[in-house]
């Protein structure tokens, strides 16, 4: 099952400037039904990285993705943050296979 959601994150194409129709869920895929979270973190030096992804995928093939990341560097006193999210509350799987998840 971790195997499976390291797939889900490191590999999810998100493709948002078309209208798709989603994709029905078949027997091969009912184990993606569900929600996944990720959290990582890169530590350096002077910088941290910080992340989080959430994908919700329903049996319809309708899905929720969130990814949320902040970036913190200090150097020479300075301290300096950013943050960076995007957010898909009512996605469609336009396109399923083991290895990829096509959002639009």
């Amino acid at each position: 099952m971790k195997v499976i959601l390291n797939i889900l994150v490191f590999t999810l194409v998100l493709s948002g400037c078309s209208e798709g129709v989603p994709v029905s869920m078949s027997e091969d895929y009912k184990d993606y039904i569900s929600v996944w979270q990720f959290r990582f973190e890169k530590l350096d030096v002077n910088t941290t990285h910080i992340g989080s992804i959430l994908l919700a995928i329903n049996s319809n093939g309708a899905a929720v993705y969130r990814r949320c990341e902040i970036d913190k560097e200090e150097s020479n006193g300075y301290r300096k943050s950013s943050r960076y999210s995007t957010s898909f509350s009512d996605a469609a799987i336009t396109q399923i296979t083991e290895s990829t998840i096509t959002l639009v």
